[in-house]
């Protein structure tokens, strides 16, 4: 099995084999950019592991540009380090908290057992953070207390259901989170 990342307009973008398993603190881990693919990194801004994250923009064969553009701007906001590609954010919800962002907070809440799904809002200087799932809100607190400073969490709520978007019925429709 693998993993394929990319976007109507540009797929694939990225693939890793399945059973390549990395750290979830780092963010999605999605692989190795196409080699066929030109790409680069916008408005990057440093995070906690050093690495500079910022908006991917590809340019190839088989990319889909807009009419006078030449970059293909995904709104996914990411870091190459040992030639994978690790997503930490997307365009919208992707300030630095802390020295993270709201993907790295998500994927690693998302490999706890008992968690289904989870949403990190970014905010000024905390995340608030809303998870399905059978864990307990101090569970989920304890755990963030592993890996970041308890000063950058604003609120933990539990919830019956995060909004999906219809196509995929896998991504978190933000902008439809209550606060």
């Amino acid at each position: 099995m693998y993993v394929i990342y990319g976007s109507s307009e540009a797929e694939p973008i990225a693939v890793r084999a399945f059973t390549e398993e990395k750290d979830p603190r780092c963010g999605y881990a999605v692989g190795a950019i196409h080699p066929w693919l030109e790409w680069k990194l916008a408005n990057t801004q440093r995070l906690m592991n050093g690495e500079e994250a910022g908006e991917l923009l590809v340019r190839g064969p088989h990319v889909v540009l807009p009419l006078g553009k030449e970059w293909f701007e995904t709104g996914d906001i990411g870091y190459v380090k040992e030639g994978a590609l690790f997503l930490t954010a997307r365009k919208g919800n992707g300030t630095v908290i802390g020295g993270k962002q709201h993907y790295q907070v998500e994927h690693y809440l998302q490999h706890m057992e008992g968690i289904r799904k989870v949403a990190a809002l970014a905010h000024e200087n905390a995340f608030a953070i809303m998870f399905e799932g059978d864990r307990k809100v101090n569970e989920v607190h304890k755990a963030l207390d592993e890996v970041m400073d308890s000063t950058y969490i604003k609120d933990i709520k539990k919830v019956d259901h995060l909004p999906v978007d219809r196509r995929h019925r896998s991504k978190i429709m933000y902008h439809q989170l209550k606060q």
